[in-house]
């Protein structure tokens, strides 16, 4: 067995555990075969005991091997664990039924490639790593999928990640090498840009109404940008973000805009929620908008139809990303993906302009 090279940029318990995974596919560790002793297998690879340590409970968690007390750590029968699992952390989201569409898909795309999909609801608090891990163990999951996690789950996400290969849906976490599948919020951007030049708009603000969404900030910082690049000017006094809001915030700050004597032209709504009572504000006063201003929401697809008719709706399509994630989380349990190399799929959402009609679906937040 090739010791693991000193002077690399991959850690060593990485590479570790790469030598000892590719030790079983060349069969030099058949299926069933125990290893050697952790002292002797540390000093094959010229690594520290703790390094070794690192690799092997990944190499246990993933599904490879099996660690058994005073006996030693044996090469699974079956080296690939034929499980995923999708721990979904929004538990509003099971109940209005979106997720059991898009579970329904996974499940029925791993039937057809031979895996099952365990859905895991994670109400808080979480329950301690360890406990996780166990019972990922015990439905011999290979692969995990994590969905509608906020960036105040980073800490647990990274963690997890950490003992168990990992792919990100719907969006990705800044500083973390995950592979992942999210809506392009820069192309997003671009596009509302250039509505708003098209339409001759000249001032433009937004709001950001939960921070938490990774996809609200980077369709903000990306609609700055391109706004500032076709020369409309940016209003700060209305561009707003919050951590939190209450149900009557959108309302109330479009008020606010709607009341401005030298008020901007353009407005963007980040947050479902949000845009449900900007929307009830909006038809109640929609003299006072009138055809001077624009507003652009962001939505998912499945909700954007009954928008459009009022304001336009840039909308995201959750099935496809999810669909995308999906297809790594069996590519990595088939061996087809290292759970090392982070891929990043990123779907262009669509604007659909006012009046414009889409087919019905299932109603979400964004």
């Amino acid at each position: 067995m090739r010791s693991v090279e000193t002077g690399s940029s991959t850690p060593k318990y990485l590479l570790a555990e790469k030598a000892i995974l590719d030790g079983v596919k060349e069969g030099r560790f058949p299926p069933g075969s125990r290893l050697p002793s952790d002292r002797d297998l540390a000093r094959m690879l010229n690594v520290a005991p703790l390094t070794l340590g690192n690799a092997m409970r990944r190499l246990v968690d993933r599904g490879v091997l099996d660690r058994r007390p005073r006996v030693g750590t044996f090469v699974r029968a079956s080296t690939q664990a034929p499980n995923v699992a999708l721990l979904v952390f929004n538990e509003d989201r099971i109940e209005a039924g979106l997720q059991r569409d898009l579970l329904d898909q996974l499940q029925t795309e791993g039937v057809a490639r031979g895996h099952h999909v365990r859905a895991m609801l994670m109400p808080r608090p979480y329950p301690p790593l360890s406990q996780l891990c166990e019972e990922l163990r015990a439905m011999r999951v290979g692969a995990v999928g994590l969905l509608d996690f906020l960036n105040t789950d980073r800490g647990y996400v990274e963690a997890l990640s950490r003992v168990a290969p990992c792919v990100l849906f719907n969006k990705g976490l800044a500083g973390l090498n995950l592979s992942c599948a999210t809506p392009d919020m820069f192309v997003g951007a671009r596009r509302i840009a250039d509505y708003f030049t098209r339409r001759g708009r000249r001032s433009v603000a937004a709001g950001v109404f939960h921070i938490q969404h990774q996809r609200h900030i980077e369709l903000a910082i990306a609609l700055e940008a391109e706004c500032l690049a076709r020369g409309l000017t940016v209003d700060k006094r209305f561009w707003r973000e919050r951590a939190t809001f209450d149900r009557c915030e959108g309302a109330a700050w479009l008020a606010e805009i709607s009341a401005a004597a030298d008020r901007p032209d353009a407005v963007v709504i980040c947050g479902g929620v949000v845009a449900d009572d900007v929307r009830s504000w909006f038809q109640a006063h929609r003299e006072i908008c009138g055809p001077e201003m624009d507003l652009v929401s962001l939505r998912l697809a499945s909700a954007a139809r009954r928008h459009a008719a009022d304001w336009a709706v840039l909308a995201y399509d959750d099935n496809e990303a999810t669909m995308a994630a999906g297809r790594m989380l069996f590519d990595i349990v088939e061996g087809k993906q290292s759970p090392d190399d982070a891929k990043v799929v990123r779907i262009a959402p669509e604007l659909i302009l006012p009046g414009e009609r889409r087919g019905a679906g299932s109603e979400g937040s964004g």
